[in-house]
């Protein structure tokens, strides 16, 4: 997985070396972001205003709060969700209203062979890197679905022992390395050795995480934590680097 950072650095290289900047079209496509997580909506969002054709015009925690600020969209990123008949009822809301949703969410993507969920046309994996997560919204945007999940290669998960999990738990759930260690009553040094071994075994599996919340992600996708677990603070616009 392509870190933010990452992502922002190619993009301005890329302009350094006489790649021609875009202006912004005077209608660039109109994004809505879904996520109770507020780094994963500060993150999308500053990826997805780099794009000249693209403008994030409103975001929040749930699908019900988006359709309440009646903004007009033309694609809605959606990572948060409740149950799927909820999901179901959201998504008919937004396919009235005629935008396409872009789900990472499994209670939206458990809702695509609803009815009432004519609005899902793509889905993504936020194991994705995010040059494809812009492309996938620029596809839609444009009439085009994007691979539907069933297409998909599974997602590998990385063989953590138990100890990796517990730690990496405690760690992006909002604690420093520090506090881990004397949670666990182990020394900072073997914390932070840890991580560094989590970071190397997802790398592995090209699911890289150079930034916290990035390993957040993946904990959330691998079932090491819950998506209502704490999130880590986004620091510089991007997120908190290695383990503080």
């Amino acid at each position: 997985m392509c870190s933010a950072r990452r992502f922002i650095d190619q993009a301005t290289q890329r302009r350094g070396q006489g790649t021609p900047v875009q202006t912004r079209p005077s209608s660039p496509v109109r994004i809505g972001i879904v996520d109770a997580h507020p780094a994963v909506v500060v993150g999308l969002s500053v990826v997805v205003n780099l794009e000249p054709d693209m403008q994030v015009a409103a975001s929040a925690a749930s699908a019900d709060e988006l359709l309440a600020q009646e903004v007009d969209l033309d694609v809605v990123v959606w990572g948060s969700s409740g149950d799927s008949a909820r999901a179901a009822r959201q998504l008919h809301a937004f396919g009235v209203r005629g935008v396409a949703v872009l789900a990472y969410s499994p209670a939206v993507v458990d809702s695509r062979g609803s009815s009432d969920s004519k609005g899902v046309v793509g889905v993504v994996s936020k194991a994705d890197a995010l040059d494809a997560i812009v492309r996938a919204i620029r596809e839609i945007a444009a009439g085009r679905p994007s691979d539907p999940v069933s297409m998909r290669q599974p997602v590998r998960h990385a063989d953590l022992t138990d100890r990796e999990a517990e730690i990496l738990a405690l760690y992006v759930s909002g604690h420093t390395a520090s506090a881990v260690a004397s949670k666990l009553f182990i020394s900072r040094h073997t914390v932070v050795d840890h991580i560094r071994n989590i970071r190397a075994k997802y790398a592995a599996l090209d699911r890289g995480a150079r930034y916290k919340t990035d390993l957040y992600l993946l904990a959330v996708e691998d079932g090491i934590v819950p998506r209502d677990a704490r999130s880590p603070q986004v620091s510089g616009g991007i997120a908190d680097s290695v383990a503080s």
